[in-house]
């Protein structure tokens, strides 16, 4: 689960805490405040209500800070969360209303586009001098300033290779002349 890193005190902490309480997604996110923290052995715990201590993640150096553990661990700070939650926001509340436009048997040529323009749409959108020269069609097409999140399992991985010993090839050779010995060589 993500953990959203804030502080009582901080007026931009408190700001993405209003707005998420608004939100469909609060329940996605543990809340952690960072008033209560000690230090010790050069890292940061948070003493929670209950009682029991939290490690502060390093990479958590001023809040509101908001650690997405399943995009890899990603920390992100100030208004990325604000754009974060208002991207996670609109996917929960997209309403799929509108046809899609998709077939395999179409164009003779690698294209893909929509086969129609929406009605609503201004002559002057279509211009790519005027408007955005019709960018609101576009569905799983990547604009320059589209900013990705990969969702991503959590980075545990330990590596299980037989190669993590450097002498390790040096000590099978040497168990396997101990148990077989080597046949004496002819004089």
């Amino acid at each position: 689960m993500n953990i959203l890193y804030y502080s009582s005190h901080c007026p931009h902490s408190n700001k993405i805490i209003t707005k998420l309480s608004k939100s469909m997604i609060k329940d996605e996110f543990n809340y952690i405040s960072l008033d209560n923290r000690i230090l010790k052995n050069d890292s940061i715990f948070v003493k929670l209500r209950n009682g029991d201590e939290f490690e502060v993640e390093k990479t958590v150096d001023k809040v509101p800070a908001l650690s997405l553990q399943s995009y890899g661990n990603r920390v992100l700070f100030g208004n990325e969360i604000i754009e974060f939650i208002s991207m996670k926001e609109k996917e929960t509340n997209t309403n799929d209303l509108e046809p899609s436009p998709f077939s395999f048997f179409g164009g003779s040529d690698n294209i893909v586009s929509d086969f129609y323009s929406y009605l609503d749409t201004p002559i002057q959108e279509f211009s790519s001098s005027d408007g955005n020269a019709g960018m609101s069609q576009t569905y799983s097409y990547a604009t320059i300033d589209y900013n990705t999140y990969m969702n991503t399992p959590p980075d545990t991985y330990t590596p299980d290779k037989i190669g993590t010993d450097e002498n390790m090839l040096e000590k099978l050779v040497e168990s396997r002349n101990k148990e077989i010995p080597l046949p004496k060589p002819r004089t």
